[in-house]
């Protein structure tokens, strides 16, 4: 029994810890930060613009945060799992016209850079964010690195750094203790 309640007191805690912290302005989602990608929190912006404006000129693969395919998918993966998300406070699955940078009620798609076209294009993953959840999905696709999201209703730029000062959350550390205290019960059981 007190196994089974370790066991589900983990489980609980730890898909708190997993959560990214969303970041809101006006009813709108204008980023993320701590979303979890492999083990490692980013934080991430929606901001409308040019790639130019936006990436440092987006003329070399180092102004992107992720460099292969694999990366920006995972990025793209975690997008739809921790911040395109309802909650009780938000929509912002099923209203996706209310992340930053667009108005679609039907869907908005998000633009993860992460390399260059022979021809100078910028290659992304178009994460696809639909008001219907079994829609929600990404692919690739290339944009002009002139491409203005503000002249599109339904795209945005996505702009990822690694999170800064990641320190443990209470969620963590609360975890960490629980495990401890389990392990001390379940010492303290077989002597």
């Amino acid at each position: 029994m007190k196994r089974l309640l370790c066991i589900s007191v983990f489980t609980l805690f730890s898909s708190f810890s997993n959560a990214a912290l969303l970041q809101v302005s006006g009813g709108q989602l204008t980023g993320a930060s701590e979303v979890n990608i492999g083990g490692t929190l980013y934080d991430v912006a929606f901001l409308d613009g040019t790639c130019t404006a936006i990436f440092d000129g987006c003329n070399d693969v180092s102004d992107f945060t992720f460099n292969t395919r694999a990366g920006a998918e995972a990025a793209a993966q975690a997008l739809s799992d921790q911040v395109f998300i309802d909650s009780t406070s938000y929509q912002f699955d099923s209203r996706p016209e209310l992340t930053l940078g667009t108005s679609f009620t039907a869907g908005a798609i998000a633009y993860i850079n992460y390399s260059f076209t022979a021809l100078g294009n910028v290659n992304v993953i178009s994460s696809f964010n639909s008001s219907v959840e079994a829609n929600d999905n990404y692919w690739t696709s290339t944009v002009g690195s002139t491409l203005d999201t503000t002249l599109s209703a339904g795209s945005v730029y996505t702009k990822w750094s690694t999170a800064q000062g990641s320190v443990p959350t209470p969620a963590t550390i609360l975890l960490f203790s629980l495990g401890l205290v389990g392990i001390g019960i379940t010492r303290r059981n077989r002597a």
